[in-house]
């Protein structure tokens, strides 16, 4: 695994050298001779980079498993979700790299375009200084950070601007989210018994068995059919014959959770219930939805 702060490398370095010399020669004209000496590099160097002289990367640009323009939408891939407030982790990255690498290698016809070195990830990061990697911190300080009024304005700003940009309507703005239920569990509730009594037991089968829903609902003040995950191995009859929504949607997992495979399910259900009520139309839809990893994965790109 590549370290959580790379260093910078030689190349790096002498690369922002090179750049504040030749920034400092179009504003003030310095000479190379006097630019080599204070900035540490070659007056040649210089000379041939005004000249349009390729830079080290790109001179090496062959070398890399990938094209210089998948690494720029691999760098605003990363940019683009960390603004969203899902920055990708470290092993989506590669994933991801390794997806582009194998299209690459089919192209060409070239399998070894499709192995990422071991320092890929490290290299890359070296390669693209705007992008840096950090450890995230733990949910319950995410949740802490929801009563940041700052923060708060910050998002709504953001989502304002987006809406506006876009021109999203109301019936075109959804929300979505999981919650997990534990079948057999039964909860506090108030019930009717003698007074004077002690608490009464209220009896539970344990089973304990995971069930998780998926719901969504929209600005325009109407709710999606639910998407209900079961533990098992394979569809129960019993699932469709005991709801009372006919549009509901049944999946199954090993331990009753949702993951990858089943998120993107959830999407093609999303997308079916949304775009039949846009009568085909192509309208944008904005998806409201937190950062859990079934929601952001390779998969759904």
């Amino acid at each position: 695994m590549a370290p959580t702060k790379p260093r910078e490398s030689k190349n790096t370095l002498q690369e922002v050298r090179i750049r504040r010399a030749l920034k400092e020669r179009r504003l003030e004209g310095t000479s190379f001779r006097k630019l080599a000496d204070k900035y540490g590099v070659s007056s040649s160097t210089l000379s041939d980079r005004e000249r349009g002289g390729l830079t080290r990367q790109q001179s090496h640009a062959h070398e890399q498993k990938l094209t210089p323009a998948m690494e720029k939408a691999l760098e605003d891939w990363c940019k683009k979700l960390d603004d969203w407030g899902f920055p990708p982790r470290m092993d989506l990255l590669r994933a991801m790299a390794g997806a582009l690498a194998q299209i690459r290698a089919e192209e060409e016809e070239d399998p070894e375009l499709a192995h990422l070195g071991q320092h890929w990830l490290s290299n890359f990061l070296n390669r693209h200084p705007s992008l840096s990697a950090k450890f995230s911190t733990q949910l319950d300080c995410q949740r802490a950070y929801g009563g940041n009024i700052p923060a708060l304005k910050d998002y709504f700003t953001k989502l304002l601007r987006l809406i506006r940009t876009r021109k999203i309507q109301p019936e075109d703005i959804f929300n979505m989210d999981e919650k997990g239920f534990i079948i057999g569990m039964s909860s506090k509730a108030k019930v009717i018994c003698r007074t004077g009594r002690r608490p009464p037991w209220v009896t539970q089968d344990g089973t304990r068995e995971m069930l998780t829903v998926i719901e969504c609902c929209c600005a325009a003040l109407y709710v999606l059919p639910s998407f209900v995950i079961f533990k098992g191995a394979a569809h129960y009859m019993g699932w469709h014959t005991e709801t009372s929504d006919p549009e509901a949607n049944f999946a199954y997992s090993p331990n009753g959770w949702t993951d990858d495979k089943l998120g993107l399910e959830w999407l093609r259900h999303f997308d079916k219930h949304t775009r039949d009520r846009q009568g085909g139309n192509d309208r944008p839809r904005l998806l409201i939805l937190d950062g859990h990893g079934s929601h952001i994965n390779l998969v759904c790109h």
